[in-house]
């Protein structure tokens, strides 16, 4: 049986790998934009989470996605 996709449609968090694909970008850099509070992210210990329709809104530059919940 093949393990199921963090980054399914419907998943309400996603881990930063499944938003550098979307992105285009490296793991590395959307850490980066996280910490800086450029990508909408949430925190959940030390792990960045991320809500799919956040990074949509943010890809398509809504200028009100930028905003960090910890």
């Amino acid at each position: 049986m093949k393990p199921q996709s963090s980054c399914r449609d419907d998943a309400h968090l996603v881990p930063p790998e499944c938003v550098a694909e979307r992105l285009g970008m490296s793991v590395q850099w959307i850490i980066r934009q996280s910490r800086a509070g450029v990508i909408p992210h949430v925190r959940l210990g030390k792990a960045y989470r991320y809500r799919p329709s956040e990074i949509e809104a943010f890809a398509k530059g809504d200028s009100h996605a930028a905003k960090s919940v910890q």
